[in-house]
This record gives C-alpha cells, structure tokens and sequence, in this order.
C-alpha cells in the first residue's frame, strides 16, 4: 500500500506529465502546420525568428519535452507506479 505522500507524488508528476503531453502536442500540430515565425524573450528582449531557425527550436523543444517526460516516468517507477500512455 503506497504513503498519501507517494500518492500526492504521484498525482504531481501526472499533472506535469499531461501539462506536457498537452504542450507537445501543440507543438507538433504547430509544426505540421507551418509556423511563419516565433517570438523568443531574451532578458526582456523580443527576438523574432523566422524560416528554417524556428524548425530547429521546436525540435529542440520537442527533445527537451521527450527527456522530461522519460525523467517523469522513471520517477513514478521509483514510486512503483508503472506509467502507460494511453494516447499512444
């Protein structure tokens, strides 16, 4: 039987794990769909960047996203949940 803690831990990294499936997911659709450009704040500063720079940040991103998500399920691993992505 898991600890309320570990179960209050668990429902944490789900959360993230779906603000994140969310965020990649409009990203992917963005990227299908052609993105113009893309805004990119730099202490306080706006840069906007166009063409084949905006297809590199997003993956990128979309690199940065994947290694969180596999950091999220190897700690509910930890916490002896084992995580299935249903959407897959």
């Amino acid at each position: 039987m898991m600890k309320s803690s570990d179960i209050e831990k668990v429902e944490t990294i789900l959360t993230k794990i779906e603000c994140l499936k969310k965020e990649t997911s409009f990203l992917n659709s963005s990227k299908e769909n052609g993105i113009s450009d893309f805004c990119v704040r730099v202490n306080h500063v706006y840069f906007e960047i166009d063409g084949v720079l905006v297809q590199k940040i997003l993956n990128i991103i979309l690199e940065d996203f994947n290694y969180e998500l596999n950091g999220y399920v190897e700690e509910l691993k930890q916490l002896g949940v084992e995580y299935v992505d249903e959407t897959a």
